[in-house]
């Protein structure tokens, strides 16, 4: 609307020449810079007016949370699926080996105690596995969610065999594994 109104004023100056002499005093010289503000002014006073008018539901305020900077939270439970962010800065755990176990579901992992620990992860928290190879740059990586401890050895990630397949990863190389969120 803002965009026609504009538009329109070439036709009709006569607000574009209001606003000029509102500003500058005078109604002397060319008004094409004070249409851009005329058309600037107006699609804000339209935008502001429509966003007090328009109700908000319940329903559009539920559809919008993780959208905005002050529901990231939210957004990041979401992607965890339900799980609360885990903000504890931690270290990442380096040196560890991948075993394929047939019980394990995909996109879940099992950690040790130790790795646990230096980690500080929570049940449910999403953790980066990478291979160890810097100059791959990530591509035989995935992230996974964190199911649970282990009692193997404490170098030992537990994962399944589709997930390895699906992270290109290879069983034989180190890995180290990093907390996301």
């Amino acid at each position: 609307v803002g965009g026609v109104l504009t538009v329109l004023t070439g036709i009709f100056p006569e607000p574009v020449m209001f606003l000029r002499t509102f500003f500058m005093g005078s109604e002397t010289g060319d008004p094409i810079y004070f249409r851009a503000v005329f058309g600037a002014l107006l699609t804000a006073s339209i935008s502001i007016l429509a966003c007090l008018l328009r109700p908000i539901s319940q329903k559009n305020y539920q559809q919008s949370l993780g959208l905005t900077a002050n529901t990231l939270d939210k957004a990041m439970a979401f992607f965890k699926g339900g799980v609360k962010p885990n903000w504890e800065p931690a270290k990442k755990a380096k040196n560890l080996c991948l075993l394929a176990d047939p019980k394990m579901a995909e996109g879940e992992i099992y950690l040790s105690k130790k790795v646990f620990s230096d980690l500080k992860a929570e049940i449910g928290d999403k953790i980066y596995v990478s291979d160890m190879r810097w100059w791959l740059g990530g591509v035989r990586s995935g992230h996974f969610y964190l199911k649970g401890e282990h009692n193997r050895d404490k170098q030992l990630i537990l994962i399944s065999q589709t997930s390895i397949k699906q992270a290109y990863m290879l069983a034989n190389k180190k890995a180290f594994a990093e907390k996301i969120i």
